[in-house]
This record gives C-alpha cells, structure tokens and sequence, in this order.
C-alpha cells in the first residue's frame, strides 16, 4: 500500500489458461500507521482467510489481522495484535486457533478463530518470533525466536511456555522448525 497502490489482495482462477483474476479483496486497515499485507492463510474448514499487515520492507509496524469470507471474498472481522510486524498464521491441528508470529517484537498471538478474538498474547524469548510448529495432537507447539536464536516449547492447553531449548547459545538466527503434519505455513483448506 502508498499514496498511490490501495493495499489489497488479488484472486486468481488458476483453473484458467489466462488466470484471470476474480476478485480484489481491499485491506481497509484503519489505524494501523504502515500497511503492506504479507503471508495468509485458510482456517481448516476454508470459510475464512486471514490476511496480515506487516507493514512495508523493514517498518514492521503492522499489527492487525483482517479475516475474510472466502466465499463472499468480503471483509468480515478486524483484529489488533499485540504482535508488531504480524507476518504469519499458522493453525492448530484441530483448527480452533490461529497463533501468530511477527517481524518485530517477542510476543505472538494465540487467536480463537470461531470467535475471532486474541485468547492470549505470550511474551517469549529476546526478539521477534518466527515460526510455529505442532505436535500432531496439537498439544505442544515449538516456536523460533530469531534474536536469542532458541525455540521454546509452548504447552498449548496451558498457552504458556514450558521450555527453552538453546540452539545457537542466545546468537541470533539460530532455530527455525518445520510443522510434523503440514510442512507449509499456507494451508489449504482440508
């Protein structure tokens, strides 16, 4: 997004020979300082898409997730995290949250997607958070701290950390995991 290019989404028919695109979806992300849209993700049962507001190149500002309708492709929901430069959703395996990691600061955000509101928000490590990754029974989670170059292993009944497993000796960019029952970060809906 600038002065000049609304910030948006575009869909293209992929089914097509030409992929032409079939709708724009506006990111109207009112109060947010920057806006540049980054990484998205389906929810499980494919009714929604969230997108991410990072904010543009290193200005990891942004801290709202919009939620779409995909079939409507309309704006339903807006939430403000307490993640800066928000630049990743990932679902849990059983698909009732959506935890988000960032660009900018050390805290993600643990979202209940049928209710879309923040559950909680845990402060973790030195520096801004990664990537998430679960236990196929989703009772654990494993995420990166790119700053103190650690994964920590989250209780996610609890929604707390259970342990800090060195990886790099507190250098940065040290871990980084991968999830055991989907290996992508952008799920398409099962």
């Amino acid at each position: 997004g600038s002065e000049s290019v609304k910030p948006g989404i575009l869909v293209y028919d992929l089914t097509k020979p030409d992929m032409p695109v079939v709708a724009t979806l506006d990111m109207p992300l009112i109060g947010e300082e920057v806006v540049e849209a980054h990484h998205g993700n389906f929810t499980q049962d494919g009714k929604l898409f969230l997108a991410l507001n990072r904010g543009p190149g290193k200005d990891s500002r942004g801290r709202e997730v919009a939620f779409f309708d995909a079939a409507s492709k309309q704006l339903v929901h807006r939430l403000t995290t307490a993640s800066n430069g928000v630049g990743h959703t990932y679902n849990t395996p059983d698909g009732k949250h959506a935890v988000v990691t960032n660009y900018g600061n050390n805290v993600i955000t643990v979202i209940d997607i049928a209710n879309r509101k923040t559950v909680k928000d845990l402060k973790i490590g030195a520096g801004r958070m990664g990537h998430i990754a679960f236990t196929a029974d989703g009772k654990s989670g494993y995420v990166s701290n790119d700053k103190d170059g650690n994964v920590y292993k989250l209780d996610m009944t609890k929604l707390a950390v259970e342990k800090k497993i060195e990886t790099a000796g507190d250098k940065p960019g040290g871990g980084q995991v991968l999830n055991v029952w989907t290996n992508v970060f952008e799920e398409l809906p099962r």
